[in-house]
């Protein structure tokens, strides 16, 4: 399957058990995690196997997007006041969080055609931002969310099919509280235009 799409998308979780079944070692605990290590399986299995770009959602902490063509894994996130201001919000209204992983999913889906249909430039990591810009839209918190409240950070670089320098491992805005992590197994490709798969 990961042959065959632009970008897949999975949560941790599915991230560990994929790469498991490969004997690449990833931890699985999107609080705890490692980004390093996650950044490092990712880059891994993009060596391993023929894949397009990859996107790991990491609940609070954003995601990680690794990019096929430079080998480049990156964190998307919130920066740490945005981050504050969010948690604050959601103490109000937690509830709002439900259905996260699938809008993610759906406003990267959209990012991302609009990128290869001479839209935004620059690979899977402007999708991700605005995805996660637009998710924050979604919860009406009363916050006006835009994409400069979101962080972009170099976890890894390298080539896909070269070895990669050592990992940097950095943080951004982080959570009191873990936004449920999708459980649908979801990849979408774009080439004569978007196919999504779920299964």
């Amino acid at each position: 399957m990961l042959a065959h799409d632009a970008v897949s998308v999975m949560n941790l979780e599915e991230c560990a058990a994929l790469t498991g079944s490969l004997e690449i070692a990833c931890p699985d605990d999107e609080i705890l995690a490692p980004l390093g290590e996650v950044a490092r399986a990712l880059q891994r299995l993009m060596v391993l196997r023929p894949t397009g770009d990859l996107v790991v959602t990491l609940g609070p902490r954003g995601c990680l997007a690794a990019e096929r063509a430079t080998g480049t894994v990156l964190q998307v996130c919130l920066g740490p006041r945005p981050a504050a201001w969010v948690r604050a919000a959601l103490r109000e209204a937690p509830g709002r969080i439900n259905g996260s992983g699938d809008r993610f999913f759906a406003l990267l889906v959209r990012a991302h055609c609009g990128t290869r249909t001479g839209g935004r430039r620059g690979g899977i990591a402007p999708a991700a931002v605005s995805a996660v810009a637009g998710v924050l839209r979604s919860y009406d918190l009363g916050l006006d969310p835009t994409p400069d409240w979101v962080v972009v950070r170099r976890i890894w670089t390298g080539g896909a099919r070269t070895r990669a320098a050592a990992p940097r491992e950095r943080e951004c805005g982080g959570s009191t509280r873990a936004v449920p992590a999708p459980r649908m197994r979801t990849a979408f490709r774009v080439a004569a235009g978007p196919l999504i798969r779920r299964g």
